[in-house]
This record gives C-alpha cells, structure tokens and sequence, in this order.
C-alpha cells in the first residue's frame, strides 16, 4: 500500500515539474513576442514620423485644369486604354444567320442591297 503512494506522489510530483516547465517556456517565449510586437510599432511611427509626406494639394481646380483633365480621360478611352481591348472579336458577330438544314418555309432576306 505504501508503494503504491509514494508511486502516486512521485508521479505527481513529476508531472508537476514538467507543467511548471513549460508553462515558464510559454510565458518567456510570449514575453519575448509581446516585445518584439512593441518594438516594431514603436519603428514603424518613427518612420511615420521621418517619412516626407507631400501635404495633400486641397486648392480648387481652375477649369483649363478640370478641361486638360477631362480632355486626357477622352483620349485615353479613345486610344483604348482601359483594358478592354482584349475582347475577342468574331466574324459570326457581324455574319447573317446562316440558313437551317430544316428551313422549310424561312427566307433570309438581305435588307442591306435594295
């Protein structure tokens, strides 16, 4: 009876040992992430604070301005510029319907030669 709780204790007392072991791996390991953490925000607003930072330009626009603006977003629609050119484009877009094998009693008229 006795080995069997000094067993139990020595068990215990082992399984206590590592619990508190890597319980203090844990909070040293957090401890260090939880600086790093500190250490980086603090880096990043001194860099905020070195940085040049154009001020942003609030004045109205005259209208030769707000015109060559509007002039440029024409010119670029027209040359193409907004990514849309790369739709596929197919003869069968502008091609008259081509006549069913089973076209009893259907004429396809051309409309455009008088």
């Amino acid at each position: 009876m006795e080995f069997y709780f000094l067993l139990f204790i020595s068990v215990m007392l082992l399984s206590n040992i590592a619990l508190v072991f890597f319980m203090g791996v844990f909070l040293v390991r957090m401890n260090d992430k939880i600086i790093s953490m500190f250490r980086d925000l603090s880096q990043l607003l001194v860099s905020l604070e070195e940085s040049d930072v154009a001020p942003l330009d609030n004045k109205p626009k005259t209208w030769d301005e707000k015109y060559e603006m509007e002039f440029d977003g024409i010119l670029r629609r027209a040359r193409g510029d907004l990514g849309l050119t790369d739709i596929p484009t197919s003869p069968s877009y502008n091609a008259p319907p081509s006549p069913a094998k089973k076209s009893d009693g259907f004429v396809v008229k051309d409309k455009t030669s008088l």
